[in-house]
């Protein structure tokens, strides 16, 4: 049971990692990096800066353990990518290169009528922060769907930039950075720690940037 859901320290590749997050060294053991990114994080605060053209993009995703693919990509868009009949204004995530293999895809951008579907969506009051949630990618009948139900793949996002002025986003650990219950490897129940800084997105562009 492997789940590509893009958040370090957080409910992903649950076979390998559940021990680690318990023990608290999942950050440590994957990129000593994070911590500084956490620390120069910039947030965005102009509403100007974050309209729902400026979420959307293609990202890579920089901290996620479970995912090693090398070309292995996130995009937010607007609506159906690819039906655009469809009157639709959410900000919709899918994902390429991913998991065994780096070959597999999820999200609407690639199939229209999956039911994976993590939605973008930034606050009214304060556009530059917003949430998603992966809860979609857990199928009914996974151990984790309880969990799941519950909260434990709904993050918070703020918009900011990193390293220099890249655009990227900034999510928090699970339960919206409250930490909480989790299906660990053996199937018992962990706890995973709160985190109000748990990976970043870093924007590649509104177009596919790299060669695949």
């Amino acid at each position: 049971m492997v789940f590509s859901f893009s958040c370090r320290g957080t409910a992903v590749a649950v076979t390998m990692l559940a021990s680690a997050l318990q023990s608290g060294t999942v950050a440590r053991a994957v990129d000593p990096s994070i911590d500084e990114y956490c620390a120069n994080f910039v947030p965005s605060t102009a509403p100007s800066d974050c309209t729902n053209e400026l979420w959307g993009g293609v990202f890579v995703d920089m901290f996620s353990p479970d995912d090693t693919c090398p070309d292995s990509t996130r995009y937010i868009e607007m609506g159906y990518p690819e039906d655009p009949v469809a009157a639709d204004e959410d900000l919709h995530v899918s994902a390429s290169d991913t998991d065994d293999g780096c070959t597999s895809t999820w999200g609407k951008k690639f199939d229209p009528d999956t039911s994976v579907d993590p939605i973008v969506t930034p606050s009214i009051i304060d556009p530059c922060k917003g949430w998603v949630s992966f809860r979609s990618k857990v199928p009914v009948d996974d151990p984790a769907y309880a969990y799941a139900q519950a909260g434990a793949l709904d993050f918070n996002l703020t918009l900011g930039s990193v390293d220099g002025g890249v655009k990227a986003i900034r999510f928090s650990g699970m339960y919206f950075g409250q930490g909480g219950a989790w299906v660990g490897d053996d199937g018992s129940v962990v706890q995973v720690p709160a985190s109000a800084c748990d990976n970043f997105w870093n924007y590649l562009g509104k177009k596919l940037s790299r060669a695949h």
